[in-house]
């Protein structure tokens, strides 16, 4: 581009020289993920997402997530920087007012206790929430409720009287009636009137196994007999608490082995999860045995198993059972993690190394899982000296990351496994790569001094 300017001296003439345009793809990346990625008002996908062909230089760019403030502006692409990462802020949060008749309920806002009716809860974050409202003699109230910003929401809430005359005519008129057994499995615990809590308990898991229920109502009865179990609820002391306990083990196991054709794997491993939870773990090995022996090829029942025999250190009969839930569920990292650290309690390391090679592949790892996969797999190729591989597994991990600090750690692990193997220029450009990002001023400086180093 030629441009003319006039002045005093005359003419001038001035040529601009604009690097050629090309077309690129670039790769859009945001913290938190999951935003809607537009490109000059087409949308592209959800972070972190990689556009189609454009050609190099300005674009508007404009990310949004439901509860953050959309980002928008024009944003220069160059192929020297194909990798673009936005922050996003919160929206404003809202504020809910929860009144209920009678007042002094108790508030749980997504699970965590907030306080007593009438109550004002500031500061609530934009989007779904599950609001529950419990007071003794009442049945509990729970609802959705959904945040938009600087919203002020009122929530009025009318509890509605339980008494075991109640449940019972509830029940007599609708047997299915599931809530009404667990709040009736609630009284009689409270109460001690253990006969009577053990045959609700019976008939409720019954219900379950055979009828099915949504998860929410499931998971209020697995609450149920977990705080009566762990004496969350003031049941008369430690005297009182092991008949309890007894009395709910007695139910499930009840349910879990009936005889002939019946029975619940389900319940068999809710009671052995109790028993692993207060620490009597060879009795809660004992019920996974008699489960394998009625459902040998459920692999639910073999994982609990293969983990507990992992935690009890009978390493060979935890490795057998964990080879073959891998096998069965090659997405499960839980077990893939334990049958790597079974493999190297036996010295098996290549076994191990498969494994975690494997378990870095499953789709849809969370970011720390696959970190920690990587991680151990560098451990294992520093031990046998193998530094190179060492770094190639650090430097898989650190794009993982979503925070500056831990990407610098890996990073520099990283460095340090390449300059053992004698690649110093690699290890050189980790440090300054660290150097020249967005950590701390402590990982900095680590790195500054050892680009000093000779």
């Amino acid at each position: 581009m030629i441009v003319v300017i006039l002045s005093a001296a005359g003419v001038r003439l001035y040529r601009f020289f604009h690097p050629p345009r090309q077309k690129m793809t670039v790769t859009i990346g945001s913290q938190p993920p999951d935003a809607m990625v537009y490109i000059d008002n087409h949308y592209i996908g959800v972070t972190p997402v990689k556009s189609p062909a454009i050609w190099s230089g300005r674009h508007s760019l404009r990310l949004e997530k439901y509860g953050f403030r959309r980002w928008s502006r024009s944003v220069y692409f160059s192929p020297d920087s194909p990798l673009r990462r936005f922050r996003l802020r919160p929206a404003a949060n809202g504020t809910v007012w929860v009144l209920s008749e009678p007042a002094q309920s108790e508030v749980y806002l997504d699970g965590r206790r907030r306080g007593a009716t009438p109550i004002r809860l500031e500061g609530v974050a934009t989007g779904p929430h599950e609001l529950r409202l419990t007071r003794p003699g009442f049945m509990p109230s729970t609802q959705q409720v959904t945040v938009t910003p600087s919203q002020k929401l009122k929530i009025s809430v009318k509890l509605e009287s339980k008494t075991e005359e109640f449940l019972l005519g509830q029940l007599k008129h609708n047997p299915k009636d599931f809530v009404s057994h667990v709040e009736l499995l609630h009284i009689y615990l409270i109460k001690g009137s253990l006969d009577k809590a053990k045959a609700t308990l019976v008939a409720v898991l019954r219900l379950w196994t055979t009828e099915g229920t949504d998860s929410d109502t499931a998971a209020r009865l697995e609450q149920e007999i977990r705080k009566a179990y762990f004496a969350e609820y003031d049941l008369g002391g430690e005297a009182a608490l092991e008949p309890v306990r007894a009395t709910l083990e007695a139910g499930l196991e009840e349910v879990a082995f009936a005889p002939g054709s019946g029975g619940s794997a389900q319940g068999g491993l809710f009671l052995a999860g109790l028993l692993e939870s207060s620490e009597k773990l060879d009795k809660a090995r004992g019920v996974y045995e008699r489960l394998l022996s009625k459902w040998s090829g459920d692999v639910d029942v073999k994982r609990a198993y293969g983990l507990l025999l992992f935690r009890l250190q009978r390493i060979p009969e935890a490795v057998k059972a964990l080879e073959e839930v891998v096998t069965a569920r090659p997405g499960d990292s839980q077990a893939h993690r334990a049958l790597a650290q079974a493999y190297a309690s036996l010295n098996r390391t290549e076994d191990a190394v498969k494994i975690l090679l494997h378990a870095t592949e499953i789709q849809g790892l969370p970011p720390q899982e696959k970190i920690a996969f990587e991680t151990q797999l560098a451990g294992i190729f520093h031990a046998q000296s193998k530094f190179a591989l060492a770094a190639e597994r650090w430097e898989k991990a650190w794009p993982v990351s979503e925070n500056p600090d831990q990407q610098a750690e890996l990073l520099m692990a990283a460095a340090l496994e390449y300059t053992l193997a004698g690649n110093k220029k690699r290890a050189k450009e980790l440090y300054t790569q660290v150097l020249n990002g967005g950590a701390a001023a402590g990982l900095k400086e680590r790195a500054k001094g050892e680009l000093s180093k000779p």
